[in-house]
């Protein structure tokens, strides 16, 4: 483990969910409003906020 994440538990978080999700971050960081869009084609939105590379989305399936 690096010392920056050993001194910094948010460093480390983002670390760890980099390895893991690096290919759906890495979707995000190059089409956010592709994905917005799309999720928003699928559910009913209750909150969607984004800041700071951030999406907070809650959303309710829609009736078929």
């Amino acid at each position: 483990m690096s010392p920056l994440r050993r001194l910094s538990q948010k460093v480390d978080a983002l670390a760890t969910m980099i390895e893991f999700d690096r290919e759906t971050y890495e979707a995000w960081l190059r089409e956010p409003h592709f994905i917005r869009n799309l999720v928003h084609s699928h559910f009913a939105t209750i909150h969607d906020r984004c800041a700071w590379g951030k999406w907070d989305f809650v959303g309710r399936g829609q009736q078929v």
